[in-house]
């Protein structure tokens, strides 16, 4: 009894290899302008926009055929889980409400990161565990649903996240008179190590502008809401 062998697929065709190629150069692009247009953003979240972003192409990728000079895939790296890997997400929460104010008040670039950093020495581990938690079961709802990082944090529940960071870091701030001290110990030793790096060559009055930018920081932080629902 004569058996007919299984077919294996056959090599791409020229029309399948340039449409593979071109989704590749239209995937590259994408992820360029992302990092492009939101250079402000941490590493991990650029990488959950870009992903959300260009989820479509690369499922469409896949389904083409393979062409003959593919490699084999290359093994993803090990992601690193620092202290501040885990931490990250939660200063961004906090620091969305204030951070577009901090800019425009003129606050300089290289302290703006000092407040989001401060929340985890305001708040403590524990609470800052449960936060970060919290965040991350909020980020993989976000993913399996599509959704960019963006529509994350004006979502419903990404309001209330940062309405209770807020709130918390009110009351902690009040309750913590030596905290203030602190904040500002830390905004000058930014201050200080970005201008001997020659980040800025203007001639730099370092009390005005760590008074300036803990002034600014205070006041916002009091007013802070989360914008209205569209």
């Amino acid at each position: 009894m004569n058996q007919s062998a299984p077919t294996s697929p056959g090599p791409a065709s020229a029309e399948d290899i340039v449409r593979t190629s071109n989704l590749r150069k239209t995937i590259i692009r994408k992820i360029l302008q992302i990092f492009k247009s939101y250079p402000d953003l941490k590493d991990e979240e650029l990488v959950f926009r870009a992903e959300s972003d260009t989820r479509n192409l690369f499922e469409q990728m896949q389904k083409m055929p393979p062409s003959p000079e593919q490699a084999a895939p290359i093994k993803p790296r090990p992601k690193r889980r620092g202290r501040e890997d885990r931490k990250e997400h939660v200063g961004r929460f906090f620091l969305t409400l204030i951070e577009k104010p901090l800019r425009q008040e003129g606050v300089p670039e290289v302290l703006v990161p000092v407040f989001a950093k401060s929340v985890q020495f305001l708040l403590g581990d524990e609470a800052y565990e449960k936060y970060t938690q919290k965040i991350a079961r909020l980020l993989q709802f976000a993913a399996e649903k599509g959704y960019n990082y963006e529509q994350v944090l004006m979502s419903k529940p990404g309001k209330e996240i940062m309405q209770s960071l807020t709130d918390q870091y009110r009351l902690e701030f009040s309750s913590s008179p030596g905290f203030s001290d602190q904040l500002k110990n830390k905004l000058d030793e930014a201050l200080v190590q970005s201008h001997k790096a020659g980040d800025s060559e203007e001639a730099l009055d370092i009390e005005q502008t760590i008074k300036k930018a803990y002034d600014t920081f205070t006041k916002l932080l009091q007013i802070a809401l989360p914008p209205p629902k569209k």
